[in-house]
């Protein structure tokens, strides 16, 4: 029993990884060791725990995120936390927008013209509680501190969610795990991780299927497409359908970060080259554009494992490969399903 409350409300305990309303994950999933022995606030450290305020417009908890350096924070109130908002929120509110006012108006300056796409499908001045998991993709759920690796990754899987908000004994926010942080110490402790030397085909990892923009379409479609298909990314393809580079949510954020909404106006490809142009000056580590988000279908998952912490991405496109070098996308590869086929060996 807990004797002291917290910052959380009520609905949000509901939502622990302990109550029995929960979903199991398959009881033939077998995790590494490794993730049995580590606790969840070991992967903490260092982090500053991140939250918007509640009566915060949507355009100033944008800018939070941005400022920070994160794809999702808790909505704080006086009373508790109300959800999350996270990119995924602001694309949809974004193509809400735009869909509503048909075009962007440039001659305003930055913030007016964000703030006028933000606030047309909730309203003038509304806050950013009513866009607290507008896009229903990834809502708040809380695990404790104490719990294992194994506890997160099993809930994150079996409910389909890219990160947990993680709470100490006295329920307060202390941050945020993610399949991402997972992976990075399955990558640090490879000895102890099985089936890494099988290839993504070898794992049958090639069954989701590849949504993809010609690259002289608007990055608008590609928003588009991820808002209404509620996916992270976008292969752009060029005019043999080869892949040429990838559109995620991410570079949402730094369209906010570096006030940058006419990129909004170019093709997919273009954008895509700006973006990915100002990471690789960023991380001093050259071009950062087709080649690092994909994987053919005959690389091992533990050369993935790598490039997926590498790029900090949380999925990769499988091209076809081979004699040919065909690098036509034929697969998705995400974090959860490397967890899965790691863990499908127990």
């Amino acid at each position: 029993r807990e004797d002291k409350e917290g910052p959380f409300s009520r609905k949000q305990r509901k939502l622990r990884e302990g109550k029995k309303n929960a979903t199991m994950a398959p009881q033939a999933l077998e995790f590494p060791s490794i993730l049995k022995e580590t606790k969840v606030v070991e992967v903490l450290t260092g982090q500053k725990p991140v939250t918007v305020q509640d009566e915060m417009s949507v355009v100033q908890a944008s800018s939070v995120l941005a400022k920070a350096g994160v794809s999702s924070a808790p909505i704080q109130s006086k009373t508790g936390f109300l959800g999350m908002v996270d990119y995924a929120d602001v694309a949809h509110l974004l193509i809400a927008g735009l869909r509503a006012q048909r075009s962007i108006d440039f001659s305003l300056g930055f913030e007016e013209q964000l703030t006028t796409l933000l606030e047309s499908g909730l309203g003038p001045g509304s806050s950013v509680k009513l866009a607290a998991d507008i896009s229903k993709t990834n809502p708040m759920v809380i695990i404790a501190q104490h719990k294992t690796l194994e506890d997160a990754a099993r809930l994150m899987l079996e409910r389909d969610l890219h990160r947990l908000c993680v709470v100490n004994e006295l329920d307060v926010f202390i941050g945020i795990i993610s399949l991402s942080d997972i992976l990075v110490v399955l990558k640090k402790h490879l000895d102890k991780v099985p089936n890494v030397d099988k290839t993504i085909e070898e794992c049958g990892l090639l069954t989701k299927k590849v949504i993809t923009l010609p690259s002289d379409r608007p990055v608008l479609e590609a928003l588009e497409l991820m808002v209404d298909l509620k996916i992270s990314s976008v292969g752009v393809v060029d005019e043999a359908g080869d892949l040429a580079t990838v559109v995620s949510l991410s570079d949402v954020k730094k369209i906010i970060k570096d006030s940058r909404l006419p990129l909004l106006k170019v093709d997919a490809r273009e954008f895509a080259s700006k973006i990915r142009s100002d990471r690789s000056i960023e991380s001093d580590r050259g071009s950062d554009t087709f080649p690092f988000f994909a994987v053919h279908k005959n690389t091992k998952l533990v050369n993935a494992i790598s490039k997926l912490t590498a790029v900090r991405a949380h999925r990769l496109f499988i091209i076809e490969g081979g004699p040919d070098c065909s690098t036509k996308p034929i697969g998705v590869l995400s974090i959860s399903d490397i967890i899965k086929a790691i863990a499908s060996s127990g």
